[in-house]
């Protein structure tokens, strides 16, 4: 696992990642000047500075991506009570949606690896944090996946608590309402007022389910309208939230990096599992 990375360090891998474009530009300028010359090694000075191109770029790119999202989560972990520890490229995944309670039924197909992993902590509590595709195979053989970001707080509920919440189906053709049946959960139906529009609730009949009521009003109200997934399972309380990532999709090594731009960065996710946390310490 790597640990704290400097914007400083950030800035010296843009640097390097400057440098090795600029040298795939003078490798393709020979090969250039070589064919125009009519050296015998001009194809082959081709090919190389093509293939020098495509690889730097390409580990470049990748390495600074990874050093940008480090930076980034960093710097959100260090505010507003949070903790940062350490960060991964990837790890396992393996059974994760199904050993946090978050789905039932048949496992996943094999090899879902978290990708941008952060560990570190909430309000003193451990917390990891990943991105992550999961992979199904029907009955009927068709395929189905979903993915967004898994958040996971550990030691923060009673292990007697087991639910799960659906906010707006985000499990929509991956997980059918009759797995959770299968696997003795039962509809949740509150005492008093009812659960908030879009949403859904399994409980475990045999489980406590003290904090659902109180959980389901913050994901409705914290999540807007992003398909989320909240789970009770062996004292931590899990939060899936479909379609939303927070490592950048496509980073520029050539731009600028505004350290301000860094500082403000928000996801609302982690926002959302902090409110959870708060409200439940002080349940």
């Amino acid at each position: 696992m790597k640990k704290l990375l400097s914007l400083e360090a950030l800035l010296a891998l843009q640097r390097r990642c400057r440098f090795s474009l600029l040298l795939s530009t003078l490798f393709f300028l020979i090969a250039l000047f070589a064919l125009v010359s009519r050296w015998t090694a001009a194809y082959a000075l081709i090919v190389f500075s093509c293939l020098f191109y495509m690889l730097s770029r390409r580990l470049s790119k990748r390495r600074y991506a990874e050093a940008f999202t480090q930076v980034r989560m960093q710097h959100l972990f260090s505010k507003d009570g949070r903790g940062f520890s350490s960060y991964s490229p990837s790890e396992s995944a393996e059974n994760a949606l199904h050993d946090r309670g978050l789905i039932s039924g048949p496992p996943c197909i094999s090899g879902a690896k978290f990708h941008h992993v952060v560990h570190g902590t909430l309000s003193g509590l451990p917390v990891s944090i990943g991105e992550a595709a999961f992979v199904r195979r029907s009955a009927q053989h068709a395929i189905h996946s979903v993915a967004g970001t898994l958040i996971t707080v550990s030691g923060l509920l009673p292990p007697e608590e087991k639910w799960v919440i659906l906010r707006n189906d985000p499990f929509a053709s991956f997980c059918a309402p009759g797995e959770y049946r299968s696997a003795g959960y039962a509809p949740f139906v509150p005492e008093a007022d009812a659960l908030p529009a879009n949403t859904t609730a399994w409980q475990c009949p045999s489980a406590s389910c003290t904090f659902l009521p109180a959980c389901a009003d913050t994901l409705a109200s914290g999540t807007a309208e992003a398909p989320a997934a909240l789970a009770a399972c062996d004292g931590a309380l899990s939060l899936f939230v479909t379609g939303a990532f927070y490592a950048p999709g496509n980073v520029d090594f050539s731009a600028a990096i505004s350290p301000e731009a860094i500082d403000r960065f928000q996801f609302t996710p982690l926002t959302l599992i902090d409110q959870l946390v708060k409200h439940i310490a002080h349940a």
